[in-house]
């Protein structure tokens, strides 16, 4: 028996139990000398004779109200030693307590501070990601993957030349990293609308361009074939492969 269960036989809420086996002891104590019977009858004849047949009565059977007596303290005794702890706390230990919760809370919200703050820097280091231009190798040529085709490419599968603009630069040459982009006027008639195309060779260090691609497509052409294939590798995770190409700042 543990210390703690072995004070409780000691507790107000022992006394009864403790209080009825001796009754029963005393009881038995009394039998034993032969005086017990003589005390009930003149005590019961004096106070109230309706007692008398139920005194009679215990006296007859007084073996098993004793026993059933001492039995019974002693299922009390049992029953408070046995009860699960107490759940009421000093003042002390309440005040101990709630200074733990309050340490918890703090460091509760230091790492939800610290963690928000890791978000914060790692959201920071994506759009820095993402605004910092990917060199692409497609097609014979050096195209600038730019922040604008991260926003479309997952909606828009026909761009308009605008949007080709703004989301691809380029074609550039892999070689010497010069713009190959050329804007040439459409004429008096073409209401001065400008057209482009690719130049080749290079002016620079004189590199020709894979010659069938440019007989067969248009500069947009081209440029909206880069969308897709570039399209197609971000929808797969894939890396854009940049090949020989120099990164154009």
């Amino acid at each position: 028996m543990s210390r703690q269960r072995f004070r409780r036989l000691f507790t107000r809420s022992s006394l009864w139990g403790g209080i009825a086996s001796g009754v029963a002891l005393i009881w038995r104590g009394f039998d034993n000398w032969g005086n017990a019977e003589f005390l009930v009858q003149k005590w019961t004849q004096l106070i109230w004779p309706a007692i008398s047949a139920v005194a009679a009565f215990i006296l007859a059977h007084d073996t098993w109200f004793q026993a059933g007596l001492f039995l019974a303290g002693l299922g009390w005794l049992a029953f408070v030693v046995s009860r699960p702890e107490s759940q009421t706390q000093s003042p002390k230990d309440t005040a101990i307590e709630n200074e733990r919760q309050k340490i918890r809370e703090r460091i509760e919200k230091e790492e939800l501070e610290k963690f928000q703050e890791e978000l914060r820097k790692k959201a920071a280091e994506n759009r820095a990601a993402l605004a910092k231009p990917i060199v692409f190798d497609f097609g014979g040529f050096c195209w600038e993957i730019r922040p604008r085709f991260f926003e479309a490419y997952r909606t828009v599968d026909n761009p308009s030349e605008q949007t080709l603009d703004d989301a691809i630069r380029g074609p550039f040459c892999p070689k010497c990293s010069r713009s190959l982009t050329i804007a040439e006027p459409g004429g008096w008639m073409a209401d001065h609308e400008v057209f482009y195309k690719i130049e080749d060779p290079c002016h620079r260090c004189k590199r020709t361009g894979p010659q069938e691609i440019l007989r067969q497509f248009t500069y947009f052409k081209i440029k909206s074939e880069t969308y897709k294939e570039a399209q197609r590798l971000a929808t797969r995770g894939e890396a854009f492969p940049s090949g020989k190409c120099a990164p154009q700042k």
